[in-house]
């Protein structure tokens, strides 16, 4: 039984482990969206400000 269980938690810290890089990825895509989100919010803002009122 002891053999089992830590058989178990060792392939799950290697599924953890596996899916590290695709975390960091993720969190770098959703980093440039909000980025360029920013920058939209910025340019619609810009522009608002230009309309007569």
């Amino acid at each position: 039984m002891t053999t089992l269980l830590f058989l178990k938690h060792n392939l799950n810290a290697q599924a953890i482990g596996a899916l590290q890089p695709e975390v960091e990825r993720l969190d770098a895509r959703v980093a440039h969206l909000r980025q360029q989100m920013r920058s939209a919010i910025e340019r619609s803002n810009t522009f608002i400000s230009t309309l007569p009122e």
